[in-house]
């Protein structure tokens, strides 16, 4: 699960476009296999075979693209690997690999770097030397702060540092204002500063499970966002300048502390989802039926006595969650039309 937010939003992506690219490359799943044929090895998958240290023939393959070692026993990665200049899309996510080699920022043309479920304690900087960078993930590791170099990171789109130890918001990210995807979720930040506004291209902001007691305001200043997750924080109440973010279409405030809902909120046609579970909310307002665009609302969870009759007649609303309340009768017309969970 610690992996979830990057492996849906980014690595399908990339894995798409690492495809796409290379769709007529024949797919290698031994080194030995490979270095028969060394020259014409753009793809190698090592991932699963329970390595516990990587060739150093590895780096006959001078024109490996993509490298898949995922899942394996890895502490580290040989020097050897550096010699791979070609390399675009590395990932090494699921291993004990604590450091990376000395030679690392040789491999220039590294595009994607996966090494979530590994054991650094810092972001190495021969990783922030690579340049033409676009998707790092580093989630689930042992960080507890962060390279100011990373800033350097010109090309970066997408940056996962979730499940770290990470106790303050690393302002030097605000500087890479081409990030697309943020993901910071279950780290100790428990302050999100204005200056976060400055990623003016960002489309997806996770936070879920840090200490935040309110929704930041310079994030409410981003007016690109597509999808925020504040879930399992210790907010209590949505501010009314929500409804600044205009582009929003997926708002996740599940376990929190919420009793009402701003009036603005009403506002906001471009929103799809809406997750409010366990909360404290005791009931819905017939305004919600302004979000002409909501098709998942998940109430579960919350201090609802009666059903909100309003949600079976909103046609673009298609799931309605509103199991562990207190409502007890849903009219018939609901139940055939809606999916109720």
């Amino acid at each position: 699960m610690k992996k979830l937010f990057f492996t849906i939003i980014v690595l399908l992506s990339v894995h798409f476009i690492a495809f796409s690219q290379l769709k007529d490359s024949k797919n290698y799943t031994s080194l030995d296999e490979a270095l028969k044929k060394p020259l014409e090895v753009s793809v190698l998958d090592l991932s699963g075979q329970n390595l516990t240290q990587l060739d150093d023939k590895i780096s006959e393959l001078k024109n490996l693209q993509v490298l898949y070692l995922q899942d394996n026993k890895l502490t580290s990665l040989p020097e050897s690997l550096c010699k791979n200049t070609k390399l675009q899309f590395l990932y090494a996510d699921e291993n004990s690999i604590s450091k990376l080699p000395n030679g690392f920022a040789a491999l220039k043309e590294l595009k994607i770097l996966s090494l979530s479920g590994n054991n650094l304690s810092n972001i190495p900087e021969n990783i922030t030397q690579l340049d033409k960078l676009s998707a790092l993930n580093l989630s689930d590791n042992k960080i507890t702060e962060v390279n100011p170099k990373i800033k350097g990171l010109k090309r970066l789109t997408e940056l996962d540092l979730s499940f770290n130890n990470i106790s303050t918001f690393p302002m030097q990210l605000t500087e890479i204002t081409g990030l697309q995807v943020l993901l910071l979720s279950a780290n100790q930040i428990a302050v999100i500063p204005a200056e976060i506004s400055k990623l003016t291209n960002l489309k997806i902001l996770y936070l879920d499970e840090c200490p935040l007691n309110q929704i930041p305001s310079g994030v409410i200043n981003i007016s690109s966002l597509k999808k925020l997750s504040l879930a399992n924080c210790n907010i209590a109440v949505i501010p009314n300048e929500i409804s600044k973010l205009k582009n929003l279409t997926h708002l996740l405030l599940n376990n929190n502390k919420i009793s009402t809902l701003p009036q603005n909120l009403y506002s906001m046609r471009t929103l799809k989802y809406l997750g409010l579970a366990t909360n404290n909310i005791p009931k819905i307002s017939s305004d919600i039926n302004k979000l002409t665009s909501l098709y998942d609302i998940d109430l579960c969870g919350n201090k609802i006595e009666a059903f909100p009759e309003i949600l079976g007649k909103m046609p673009a609303l298609k799931y309605i969650g509103i199991s562990k309340t207190g409502v007890e009768m849903i009219n018939y017309e609901c139940q055939v039309n809606k999916n109720v969970y």
